[in-house]
């Protein structure tokens, strides 16, 4: 081989290690999650981040009787006189999924400033974040992180908040959690949180005030939403979703607005909460 020819390979080679290295330097890695059980799991990523977990998510309907639900919605009551209601608002929290005798909470916590009974004091307490706020307008339904798989038989969760919970500052939690404080007023100080509220006109021809139905944590101490007997599958990396049908007619069921008084109204919607919420 000709001295020409030895310089002109070793010129090529050097030209294409160059270009390797160039190559080499330019290359970003992509970004994205290598985590199976997620979400959003991509099997093209090389460096692992930004995952996102699977929800314990709550599809809420809403409706009176055989009709959806709408706020100030004019309805009949047991007597069959007209009655405009207003409102229904109420908090779900203390989430267990029940599988084959287990049962599993949601993972997600949050730090939130409350009160601390007896004391009075002013500390920053670690919550399981399950809380959900239900009204007719649109919201977030999702109670935290599950990582668990499977065939689930049962949901169980409770109506209104927890003990410890009662106690949180809303002016001091995030403004886009369920516990901030809203504008339909659902905190009561000293009282805490109304657990379940009711804004009901009962009188349709007349300028009268409305009547609004306050549930608080010593109306509904320990009301608890559990259905068994379910067969839901989740598979790896998606969501656990429920289904919740709350029919008002059936939570308002036997109530004549012209007589009794608030304690008799909400005697008659306690009792009638046991077939007011189903979940499929």
């Amino acid at each position: 081989m000709s001295r020409y020819s030895i310089l002109l390979s070793q010129y090529a080679s050097v030209i294409f290690i160059t270009g390797l290295l160039f190559l080499s330097g330019c290359y970003q890695p992509k970004e994205g999650c290598l985590d199976l059980s997620a979400t959003n799991f991509d099997a093209n990523a090389d460096k692992d981040c930004c995952c996102t977990y699977p929800q314990l998510r709550l599809n809420i309907t809403q409706r009176y009787g055989a009709n959806p639900f709408t706020e100030n919605g004019l309805y009949l009551d047991a007597a069959n006189h007209p009655f405009y209601l207003r409102n229904v608002s109420y908090y779900l929290s203390d989430f267990e999924i029940l599988q084959q005798g287990k049962k599993y909470k949601t993972l997600d916590t949050i730090g939130l400033y409350a009160l601390q009974p007896g004391t009075g004091q002013l500390a920053r307490l670690i919550f399981r974040d399950d809380f959900v706020l239900v009204r007719r307008s649109s919201v977030n339904n999702d109670a935290g992180v599950t990582r668990q798989e499977g065939i689930f038989n049962g949901l169980r969760f409770r109506l209104g908040v927890t003990d410890s919970a009662q106690w949180v500052l809303p002016n001091r939690a995030p403004t886009s959690h369920p516990l901030y404080q809203q504008t339909d007023s659902l905190w009561r100080q000293p009282n805490g949180y109304v657990f379940l509220q009711l804004i009901v006109a009962r009188d349709t021809t007349r300028n009268k005030p409305n009547d609004t139905l306050s549930f608080s944590r010593k109306d509904l101490p320990g009301f608890f939403i559990e259905e068994t007997g379910l067969s839901i599958h989740k598979k790896l990396g998606a969501n656990l979703e429920f289904s919740m049908l709350a029919d008002y007619q059936k939570m308002l069921e036997g109530i004549n607005w012209t007589v009794g008084d608030k304690n008799t109204w909400k005697n008659q919607i306690k009792a009638n909460l046991i077939r007011t919420f189903s979940v499929k």
